[in-house]
């Protein structure tokens, strides 16, 4: 094809004009696919954090104090920070940090992933969360949801933290909504 020269490559006026709404509309069709979420990896992550929110809301409600459990901001964001600790260290390898702790090479444990000298149950671990995030939803009483949460995940884990934490507050929320 090249042996006949660039004009036989390259596409007429009218062609060209046809070729370029032709990729266009398929820009937007791709666009409008992604943005609704029904069918997509979004729409999957959303009802796998809802239903893990609920396990974990039966399974460890029990535990929190009263001035988590009557905030619903506060119990969201107690309950984001869990999910994203246990998205980040599955229930297998907290069983292997239970083998580990003691060489010393794990400091944190339980499904919160607090630092301790002692290794911790998951149930500790949310006792002593608790003290952390409460701590600071103390000393900020009139901070708006987001306020507290960047405070309390720059506390618990770093700045950094607070990306994983606010997505799954929000798909929380969302599910809870609904």
């Amino acid at each position: 094809a090249l042996s006949k020269g660039l004009n036989y490559i390259l596409p007429e006026a009218g062609n060209f004009r046809t070729e370029l709404w032709l990729v266009v509309l398929i820009y937007l069709y791709d666009l409008a696919k992604n943005y609704y979420p029904e069918n997509s990896f979004y729409r999957k992550r959303s009802i796998a954090l809802a239903k893990r929110f609920k396990q974990f809301e039966k399974k460890y409600s029990y535990l929190l104090k009263s001035q988590i459990r009557d905030d619903p901001d506060l119990y969201k964001i107690f309950f984001a920070i869990m999910l994203v600790e246990d998205l980040n260290r599955p229930r297998i390898f907290r069983l292997l940090e239970k083998i580990l702790f003691p060489t010393g090479f794990i400091q944190t444990s339980g499904i919160m992933q607090v630092k301790s000298k002692n290794y911790l149950s998951d149930e500790e671990s949310i006792s002593l969360a608790q003290e952390k995030v409460l701590k600071i939803a103390t000393l900020n009483p009139h901070a708006s949801s987001d306020e507290l949460m960047l405070k309390i995940c720059y506390d618990y884990n770093g700045l950094l933290y607070f990306d994983q934490v606010n997505s799954i507050y929000h798909e929380i929320n969302y599910s809870v909504i609904q």
